[in-house]
């Protein structure tokens, strides 16, 4: 995630995805809530930023809440389907088709922890389920005592808080009778769906609509090579809302019993020995600069190469102003790029060829004019060699040859030499190699 200014605090990178109101007494799922329009006046500090997705192979965008606006999809009409988002009623952020490729998308949003709930709401986010008797007889013991909506919910957080949960990702298996109970009043180690899932069902058993939101929760800033948010899949996390007043209000029970895993992230929250994603571990500051410094690499891949799609080259062609000029102008830009560039290259050959060193320059000329001339160097023919079966091929020429591969081997393998001398055997080198004729003549000569 690419933030325009600085990136939001901790506690506020709720990252929304899907929403689940429907509990049978065991299991969540989603109910589907219609279409609304994004928030774009509903307060709180506004925020931008750019999203790139990996591919999930579902509907979901995430978005911090509260979405103010649809997103913008940078993608290639031609070459995928319109994935044309929409936004619930729930403020979820729903593509028409799965993100089967990597996704970037511009999006706005509002931090705040509040909405206006829609017509039918809570209704909706009543349903206890089946099964769960020992939460639902402490929910109306509790709701008796406590009239009052928001002291109730303090009431829930607090016994999370006070009572010995463990916020832990090696929980027991509950049993499908009654999981909510078992958890509640016998196991009390779970991880965040245990405890936004229990925290619901007590809202609900007091007559409170709530639901279930799930997404991811945190971030860290890539500051090694690159500026940018990394969300990752041990950033999954769940918490709940509670209809109050008319507006869905978001509720953390996972922060009531490990604010670290709020503040800092999960490693932070877990107990010490406890297992975790290899990725998320902080503890050794090498591995993770090397975590890093892969991530930004794979990052500015998937940004300026496989994502360089139409719409990308559209912009880049509008901000270089190139979108203005007629076409012969533009062939003449293009020619010149491309003679200037061929100049570049054919200079620095020049270069090249003038500062490599002399004698291998003139062994070199000499491998290919008499290569042309009918006799090509073997490739495990050294300087006395391959000079000598020159002098047999022209006889005429003996002396001279002797004298190239004398020089050449000395120049090349002898010892160090260096100032006069050196100049003096190459000089011998040249002026041996000027005695024979061109290519075609030595072709037709005897």
């Amino acid at each position: 995630v690419e933030f325009e200014g600085g990136p939001p605090p901790a506690r506020e990178r709720y990252w929304r995805g899907p929403v689940f109101s429907r509990f049978d007494g065991r299991t969540w799922s989603p109910v589907p809530s219609g279409f609304a329009d994004p928030n774009a006046d509903g307060g709180g500090r506004a925020l931008s930023y750019t999203v790139m997705l990996e591919p999930t192979q579902r509907r979901s965008l995430f978005a911090l809440e509260l979405p103010a606006a649809l997103p913008t999809i940078e993608s290639d009409s031609t070459s995928r389907a319109p994935l044309a988002p929409r936004l619930t009623r729930d403020q979820q952020v729903l593509l028409v088709a799965p993100a089967a490729q990597a996704i970037r998308y511009s999006q706005r949003s509002l931090l705040r922890s509040s909405h206006p709930a829609a017509p039918g709401d809570a209704r909706a986010n009543l349903g206890l389920g089946e099964g769960n008797p020992r939460t639902r007889e402490l929910a109306r013991e509790m709701r008796e005592q406590l009239p009052d909506e928001r002291a109730y919910v303090r009431a829930v957080l607090a016994r999370f808080h006070d009572l010995p949960f463990v916020y832990s990702l090696s929980a027991p298996v509950l049993s499908e009778r009654d999981p909510v109970d078992q958890f509640l009043f016998d196991t009390r180690r779970g991880f965040c769906e245990h405890y936004a899932s229990a925290f619901v069902l007590m809202l609900r058993a007091a007559g409170i609509p709530a639901r279930v939101v799930t997404g991811y929760q945190g971030g860290a800033m890539n500051t090694v090579r690159g500026n940018y948010m990394i969300v990752r899949q041990s950033d999954a996390h769940a918490w709940a809302e509670a209809l109050i007043d008319g507006e869905w209000r978001r509720f953390d029970p996972t922060a009531a019993v490990a604010p670290s895993r709020i503040e800092i992230g999960l490693a932070g929250a877990l107990p010490e020995g406890e297992r975790m994603p290899f990725l998320a571990r902080f503890d050794a500051a090498w591995l993770v600069d090397i975590r890093l410094a892969w991530d930004a690499l794979n990052y500015s891949w998937r940004r300026n190469v496989v994502g360089f799609d139409r719409q990308r080259q559209r912009n880049a062609w509008h901000e270089l102003r190139l979108d203005v000029m007629p076409g012969w102008q533009i062939v003449g830009l293009v020619g010149l790029f491309i003679a200037g560039w061929g100049a570049l290259v054919v200079g620095w050959l020049m270069y090249k060829r003038r500062h490599q060193e002399r004698a291998l320059v003139l062994w070199d000329d000499l491998n290919r004019r008499l290569a042309r001339a009918g006799l090509p160097r073997e490739p495990h023919e050294g300087p006395l060699a391959f000079s000598g079966r020159a002098a047999a091929r022209w006889p005429q020429f003996a002396i001279a040859f002797a004298a190239i591969g004398e020089s050449f081997a000395e120049l090349r393998y002898g010892a160090t030499r260096a100032g006069r001398e050196r100049d003096a055997l190459v000089a011998t080198l040249q002026r041996a190699i000027e005695v024979l004729p061109a290519a075609a003549a030595l072709r037709t000569t005897q």
